[in-house]
């Protein structure tokens, strides 16, 4: 499968999950299958303390997003300066968080 066919079907999938007002849910599906392939190994005290720490993430995310915002209906420059700095906040996390995982997997 193509770097772009696989682009398609994750948009397709973000697209219904936030039709259905699961997106995050989604996300945390996503990261405990990437991070615990055997899910059956996780203890489910440790499930929902990881459930809750992403969700809770996830709210102060978006909590902080709706806050900061200038007032008006369309979008000021500080507003996108603010989320360009979130954006790469959390592309720095999503990599370093690769490269602990992909050393994780190389090592077993």
């Amino acid at each position: 499968m193509t770097d772009n066919k696989i682009r398609e079907a994750v948009d397709v999938i973000v697209a219904r999950l936030v039709d259905e007002g699961r997106l995050i849910e989604g996300g945390f599906v996503a990261m405990i299958y990437a991070t615990y392939p055997d899910l059956d190994s996780l203890p489910r005290d440790q499930f929902d303390q990881l459930h809750s720490a992403f969700f809770a993430g996830a709210q102060h995310i978006f909590a902080s997003m709706t806050t900061m915002l200038d007032p008006g209906a369309e979008p000021t420059e500080r507003d996108l300066e603010r989320m360009d700095k979130i954006a790469a906040e959390l592309d720095q996390f999503i990599g370093e968080y690769k490269l602990r995982h992909i050393a994780a997997e190389g090592e077993a």
